[in-house]
């Protein structure tokens, strides 16, 4: 593989100290876009550019990235404007600063990963303010996309998961309570999710390394194509580490924007498929 030029923002997140971590392996020269001066990257010999830093936007087009891979942003469902507000200007004013920096640079492939949440089978159809805001970010890459300004990879994340992991997310709930006491309880864990291992999303962003989207701009839908309920994956979670859950499955209520069947569409993708069985992925957890 040639050694590329590449950019990454939400470094410190599980997937981005993952991707860093394999980019840095695979020879590639790298810069990561920090919201702070505290280091995250795998080592030394990474550029770090802090956004608080004035000169940010010169330091990313003096870097003249090759690749840029799009992961910073918040997540979270707020509860106040001003909780909306910081979601609107990490999840949309930021990127749209970035994109405008990219598009002063030749030759640029952006790929943004962005969350199933925003998405209805294949179309647009956010499904919290959070989706919301990413959706916002689409258009804008969308737009420029549609003027041949910037070539974009969208990969439309459904539920990552892999050792590492310190979101809080339900799965990790699942995994944490294995062999407890204290009962944690959580919704009826009747949703119908599609779980992919991080292992399969980088590896596909190493892919991405020698492709180019069709159109200017090509969604992926990152996921197995297949749907397992919270309950099934505590059940087969049960049974890899022959320990019990201490989950109260229907102690709380769904949430009011809960998505209940969110599987990808993978038969819309082009060259990617995932290979992680999920009892193998799994094993990755105990």
């Amino acid at each position: 593989m040639v050694s590329k030029r590449i950019l990454v923002t939400g470094s410190s997140g599980f997937i981005g100290r993952k991707l860093v971590s394999v980019l840095q392996n695979n020879g590639h020269e790298i810069a990561v876009l920090l919201h702070s001066s505290t280091s995250t990257s795998a080592s030394n010999n990474v550029q770090e550019i802090t956004i608080h830093n004035q000169t940010w936007e010169k330091e990313v087009f003096d870097f003249l990235p090759e690749f840029i891979f799009h992961l910073a942003g918040k997540s979270n469902y707020p509860k106040s404007f001003a909780e909306k507000e910081e979601l609107w200007d990490a999840n949309v004013r930021f990127g749209n600063k970035l994109v405008d920096v990219i598009l002063k640079i030749p030759n640029v492939t952006f790929v943004n990963l962005t969350t199933s949440l925003a998405y209805k089978g294949s179309e647009l159809f956010p499904y919290s303010y959070y989706a919301l805001t990413k959706s916002c970010f689409y258009q804008t890459l969308a737009f420029f996309a549609s003027q041949n300004k910037i070539a974009v990879f969208n990969l439309i994340l459904f539920n990552v998961y892999g050792k590492g992991d310190t979101t809080k997310r339900a799965l990790n709930y699942i995994v944490d309570s294995l062999g407890q006491k204290e009962v944690v309880a959580m919704s009826p864990g009747e949703q119908l999710l599609d779980f992919v291992h991080v292992d399969d999303v980088v590896r596909l962003c190493l892919q991405l390394l020698d492709e180019k989207p069709t159109d200017t701009l090509e969604d992926i839908f990152v996921g197995t194509g297949t749907g397992t309920t919270l309950k099934e994956a505590a059940q087969l979670l049960e049974i890899l580490s022959n320990k019990k859950t201490a989950i109260d499955f229907g102690g709380i209520p769904y949430r009011m924007e809960e998505k209940m069947e969110n599987i990808a569409p993978i038969a819309k993708n082009r060259f990617w498929k995932a290979s992680i069985a999920i009892a193998d992925g799994f094993l990755t957890l105990l």
